[in-house]
């Protein structure tokens, strides 16, 4: 879950005159707007319009805010002139009328959104590195979430921009920057699923076809429990994708056990006693190899050129030069074939249709 906002100050604690006050003063989500405070880093002495969450009032600016997104332009289009009494209504994700000012600065109640999402939302603009891409210090999953979330609700292309260039980098289109990037830690607050909460974000808002393939393979790795236990963050026809998709990847899993028993091309047809036994060991240990206890062997992607070797590594010592060389072969292209298909077996088309 997103984290929770701070609590605003309520009536029983404030003095008989801010609640007398409070009580004559506009309502936000219940709590009087009178006792949320100015926010000590986001209130501007020159700003022309106040924003008010039932905890902070930020003092800000029209033009800044304006170009940022469409929503707050068509609402500030929509304030109306002082008395004049026409004029459409702000839109529905807002409240705003010349009726409802802060010291004679226009007020805009920031209806249902949260206090911790409104402030992340203003620092991506106020602050230019609040958040960014290639700043691993600056990348909190908190942080992100609220970006998502007011990056959406109001129309912000760039903040969509920005969350994309973070992304690609950790869900990329070739099988080498996948390889590169995969033991990265993504934020510096992990959270448990997290590959759940990017992909909804990748659907309802990034727009970026080429980060799905990588996104859904982070979801259908993990253990069915965790995709059970996560499966409401998504639509019912994306969990379907997703273990369908796990079921697919599983023949590749087997294709990396049984290609030690393949023959190759090379005419390597024979091999001793000790390499056959050593063969035979690898295979039987290798479907419970799998560091999670999901009880199937790993997916290809999660394991290293040495595929099964790595089972038993004083066992692997007997098998054979050929065999070892020829099998790392195998697993190279059972590899790059998973990777091929991945868009498939998500049902995303190709990389090609994909990128282009």
């Amino acid at each position: 879950m997103l984290p929770p906002s701070n609590r605003p100050r309520s009536a029983s604690n404030a003095s008989n005159d801010e609640v007398e006050e409070a009580n004559k003063s506009p309502v936000l989500d219940g709590n009087p707007i009178l006792l949320a405070k100015p926010h000590d880093e986001l209130w501007y002495k020159d700003g022309n319009i106040v924003l008010a969450t039932d905890v902070h009032l930020y003092k800000l600016h029209k033009g800044i805010l304006a170009n940022c997104s469409t929503v707050f332009r068509d609402m500030f289009d929509s304030l109306r002139e002082e008395g004049d009494e026409s004029g459409d209504s702000a839109p529905a994700v807002c409240s705003a009328s010349c009726s409802e000012k802060w010291e004679n600065v226009p007020l805009v109640k920031m209806v249902g959104d949260r206090d911790d999402d409104v402030y992340h939302f203003l620092m991506f603009f106020y602050k230019r590195s609040f958040f960014r891409a290639h700043q691993p210090s600056t990348r909190t999953f908190a942080v992100f979430s609220s970006l998502v979330t007011m990056g959406a609700k109001y129309d912000v292309g760039e903040i969509r921009s920005e969350l994309v260039e973070f992304l690609v980098d950790f869900f990329p289109t070739t099988l080498d920057a996948f390889d590169k990037e995969k033991s990265s830690e993504i934020f510096s607050d992990t959270r448990e699923g997290q590959a759940f909460w990017l992909l909804r974000a990748a659907k309802q808002f990034l727009n970026e076809p080429t980060l799905l393939p990588s996104l859904y393979y982070a979801c259908a790795s993990q253990p069915l429990w965790t995709i059970f236990s996560l499966s409401h963050l998504l639509d019912r026809h994306d969990v379907e994708i997703i273990i369908v998709g796990r079921e697919k990847m599983l023949r590749y899993s087997h294709r990396v056990a049984t290609a030690l028993f393949h023959p190759y091309a090379d005419g390597h047809l024979r091999c001793s006693s000790d390499c056959l036994n050593a063969k035979a060991s690898i295979l039987q240990a290798y479907p419970d190899s799998n560091s999670d206890s999901s009880w199937h062997p790993p997916f290809p992607l999660e394991i290293a050129i040495d595929g099964a070797l790595a089972v038993n590594p004083d066992t692997s010592t007997n098998v054979c030069y050929s065999c070892n060389m020829n099998y790392r072969s195998s697993i190279k292209a059972i590899r790059e074939m998973l990777w091929r298909d991945l868009p498939y077996i998500f049902q995303l088309g190709s990389w090609e249709e994909l990128l282009n």
